[in-house]
Protein backbone atom coordinates (compact mmCIF):
# COMPACT_ATOMS: atom_id res chain seq x y z
CA UNK A 1 0.00 0.00 0.00
CA UNK A 2 1.44 3.69 -1.19
CA UNK A 3 0.98 6.52 1.06
CA UNK A 4 -1.13 8.10 -2.48
CA UNK A 5 -3.68 5.15 -1.93
CA UNK A 6 -4.09 5.57 1.70
CA UNK A 7 -5.57 8.61 1.53
CA UNK A 8 -7.70 7.61 -1.86
CA UNK A 9 -5.64 10.13 -3.83
CA UNK A 10 -5.35 7.69 -7.25
CA UNK A 11 -4.60 10.98 -9.32
CA UNK A 12 -1.51 12.06 -7.57
CA UNK A 13 1.79 10.69 -8.35
CA UNK A 14 4.18 10.12 -4.74
CA UNK A 15 6.84 12.16 -6.27
CA UNK A 16 4.83 15.03 -6.01
CA UNK A 17 4.42 14.46 -2.24
CA UNK A 18 6.44 15.71 1.00
CA UNK A 19 6.09 13.53 3.74
CA UNK A 20 7.07 14.31 7.32
CA UNK A 21 7.72 10.66 9.35
CA UNK A 22 7.63 11.59 12.88
CA UNK A 23 8.47 9.11 15.98
CA UNK A 24 10.34 8.46 19.30
CA UNK A 25 12.45 6.05 19.59
CA UNK A 26 12.23 2.28 20.24
CA UNK A 27 9.30 0.25 18.93
CA UNK A 28 7.88 3.61 17.18
CA UNK A 29 10.62 3.98 15.33
CA UNK A 30 10.92 0.37 14.25
CA UNK A 31 8.16 0.41 13.23
CA UNK A 32 7.70 4.07 11.09
CA UNK A 33 11.25 2.34 9.41
CA UNK A 34 9.12 -0.59 8.02
CA UNK A 35 6.99 1.66 6.43
CA UNK A 36 9.53 2.86 4.12
CA UNK A 37 8.01 1.01 1.14
CA UNK A 38 4.74 2.98 1.05
CA UNK A 39 6.85 6.54 0.75
CA UNK A 40 9.03 5.11 -2.57
CA UNK A 41 9.43 7.66 -4.80
CA UNK A 42 7.79 10.61 -1.85
CA UNK A 43 10.42 13.16 -0.38
CA UNK A 44 10.52 12.26 2.84
CA UNK A 45 11.83 13.69 5.97
CA UNK A 46 12.62 11.96 9.02
CA UNK A 47 11.58 13.31 12.69
CA UNK A 48 12.74 12.35 16.11
CA UNK A 49 13.83 12.89 19.44
CA UNK A 50 16.96 10.63 19.50
CA UNK A 51 20.19 12.11 17.09
CA UNK A 52 21.69 8.81 16.78
CA UNK A 53 18.82 7.78 15.18
CA UNK A 54 19.39 9.81 12.44
CA UNK A 55 21.96 7.12 10.60
CA UNK A 56 19.22 5.02 10.40
CA UNK A 57 17.34 7.34 7.49
CA UNK A 58 20.44 8.20 5.06
CA UNK A 59 19.84 9.67 2.72
CA UNK A 60 16.39 11.70 3.44
CA UNK A 61 16.70 14.54 5.48
CA UNK A 62 16.65 13.88 9.73
CA UNK A 63 15.35 16.80 11.88
CA UNK A 64 15.56 16.36 15.95
CA UNK A 65 13.15 17.54 18.16
CA UNK A 66 13.17 17.67 22.18
CA UNK A 67 11.85 14.34 23.54
CA UNK A 68 8.35 15.53 25.73
CA UNK A 69 6.29 13.64 27.78
CA UNK A 70 2.42 14.84 28.49
CA UNK A 71 2.83 15.34 31.94
CA UNK A 72 5.25 17.74 31.44
CA UNK A 73 4.20 20.79 29.98
CA UNK A 74 7.10 22.92 29.04
CA UNK A 75 8.86 20.06 27.16
CA UNK A 76 5.83 19.86 25.60
CA UNK A 77 5.59 23.20 24.60
CA UNK A 78 9.35 23.22 23.48
CA UNK A 79 8.42 20.53 20.84
CA UNK A 80 5.47 21.72 19.71
CA UNK A 81 7.55 25.16 18.81
CA UNK A 82 10.57 23.40 17.36
CA UNK A 83 7.90 20.72 15.41
CA UNK A 84 6.02 24.55 14.19
CA UNK A 85 9.64 25.20 13.01
CA UNK A 86 9.91 22.23 10.72
CA UNK A 87 6.56 22.67 9.39
CA UNK A 88 7.44 26.22 7.98
CA UNK A 89 10.88 24.61 6.55
CA UNK A 90 10.03 21.50 5.34
CA UNK A 91 6.01 22.68 4.33
CA UNK A 92 4.97 18.50 3.96
CA UNK A 93 1.79 17.31 2.30
CA UNK A 94 1.72 14.46 4.62
CA UNK A 95 2.54 13.73 7.79
CA UNK A 96 2.71 10.14 9.56
CA UNK A 97 3.36 9.06 13.09
CA UNK A 98 3.41 5.98 14.96
CA UNK A 99 3.58 7.77 18.01
CA UNK A 100 4.78 8.96 20.47
CA UNK A 101 3.90 12.77 22.34
CA UNK A 102 6.25 14.12 19.61
CA UNK A 103 3.89 12.07 16.91
CA UNK A 104 0.71 13.57 18.18
CA UNK A 105 1.61 17.02 18.46
CA UNK A 106 2.95 17.29 14.70
CA UNK A 107 -1.10 16.00 14.19
CA UNK A 108 -2.36 19.05 15.80
CA UNK A 109 0.11 21.55 13.88
CA UNK A 110 -1.03 18.87 10.56
CA UNK A 111 -4.26 20.04 10.93
CA UNK A 112 -3.98 23.84 11.96
CA UNK A 113 -1.62 23.66 8.51
CA UNK A 114 -4.37 21.86 6.22
CA UNK A 115 -1.76 18.91 6.00
CA UNK A 116 -3.03 15.16 5.35
CA UNK A 117 -2.42 13.48 8.31
CA UNK A 118 -2.23 9.38 9.08
CA UNK A 119 -1.48 8.17 12.38
CA UNK A 120 -0.46 4.69 13.03
CA UNK A 121 -1.07 3.02 16.78
CA UNK A 122 2.05 1.05 17.43
CA UNK A 123 1.44 -2.75 17.96
CA UNK A 124 2.39 -2.32 21.80
CA UNK A 125 -0.93 -0.78 22.14
CA UNK A 126 -3.36 -3.61 21.70
CA UNK A 127 -5.19 -3.40 25.00
CA UNK A 128 -6.25 -0.11 24.52
CA UNK A 129 -4.90 2.89 22.83
CA UNK A 130 -1.78 5.57 24.12
CA UNK A 131 -2.38 8.59 25.45
CA UNK A 132 -1.08 9.81 22.25
CA UNK A 133 -3.59 7.63 20.38
CA UNK A 134 -6.69 8.94 22.11
CA UNK A 135 -5.61 12.44 20.83
CA UNK A 136 -4.69 11.41 17.41
CA UNK A 137 -8.13 9.69 16.96
CA UNK A 138 -9.20 13.45 17.56
CA UNK A 139 -6.99 14.99 15.67
CA UNK A 140 -5.53 12.37 12.07
CA UNK A 141 -7.71 12.67 9.09
CA UNK A 142 -6.32 8.91 8.91
CA UNK A 143 -5.97 6.80 12.46
CA UNK A 144 -5.10 2.63 11.52
CA UNK A 145 -4.47 0.23 14.83
CA UNK A 146 -2.35 -3.42 14.19
CA UNK A 147 -4.83 -5.03 16.25
CA UNK A 148 -8.08 -6.11 15.21
CA UNK A 149 -10.12 -5.78 18.04
CA UNK A 150 -9.65 -2.08 18.82
CA UNK A 151 -10.92 -0.94 15.17
CA UNK A 152 -13.88 0.93 14.79
CA UNK A 153 -16.30 1.67 12.07
CA UNK A 154 -15.33 5.59 12.31
CA UNK A 155 -11.59 4.96 13.48
CA UNK A 156 -9.47 3.26 14.45
CA UNK A 157 -9.15 1.32 11.29
CA UNK A 158 -7.36 -2.35 10.83
CA UNK A 159 -5.52 -2.33 8.09
CA UNK A 160 -2.72 -5.24 9.02
CA UNK A 161 0.00 -4.97 11.13
CA UNK A 162 3.85 -3.30 10.51
CA UNK A 163 5.36 -6.00 12.49
CA UNK A 164 4.07 -9.66 11.36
Amino acid sequence: MSIVTTFGNKDATTASIRVMAVASGGGHWFQLLRLRPAFEGCELHFVSIYSELGSTVVPHPFYLVPDSHFDEPLRIIRAFFRLLRLFWKIRPQVVVSTGAASGAIAMLIGRLFRVRTLWIESAANCQALSLSGKLALRLAHTMLTQCSHIARPRGPFYRGKIIP
